[in-house]
């Protein structure tokens, strides 16, 4: 895990956090990600949207409903604006826009594959339900399926 101090994110309590838990291997690319969406939207979209809301990366659990380990145990999925992105929700105050940079990123929504989860973003394939976003489009054309 790598602890990346300085970072400018709220918690959904609305506390400052000076310091988040990511993988290693993900903490600049949410870092540049996240700067993207800020160039992209601007300050007052970019808190419309709650891109600046963290939620939390790691926690070492089960899949919500299931047994397998789940991608925050290994720090490799990111929660946004949780307090408006229940899990079960099917919408989202995420626009399109910030979502294609996410996944430009290496980050894919967990609304596209499940049609639900908006707020999750994880950094590994996901499986997708039928009838959702990635299910009819695919992948983004820079990730590779293993």
């Amino acid at each position: 895990l790598y602890s990346r101090e300085g970072a400018v994110l709220r918690s959904y309590a609305g506390d400052s956090r000076l310091d988040h838990r990511t993988h290693r291997l993900l903490a600049d690319r949410l870092t540049n990600a996240l700067a993207e969406i800020y160039a992209t939207l601007g300050q007052e979209q970019f808190e419309k949207e709650g891109w600046h809301v963290y939620g939390g990366s790691h926690n070492f659990r089960p899949k919500v409903g299931g047994s397998s380990l789940s991608t925050h145990a290994w720090a490799a999925a990111v929660d946004m604006n949780p307090s408006e992105h229940v899990f079960a929700q099917r919408t989202t105050t995420f626009s399109d826009r910030a979502i294609d940079i996410m996944e430009r990123w290496g980050f894919l929504s967990g609304g596209r594959a499940w049609g639900k989860d908006w707020m999750h973003f994880q950094a590994v394939i996901p499986s997708s339900s039928a009838g959702t976003y990635y299910a009819k489009h695919g992948l983004p054309k820079n990730i590779i399926p293993a």
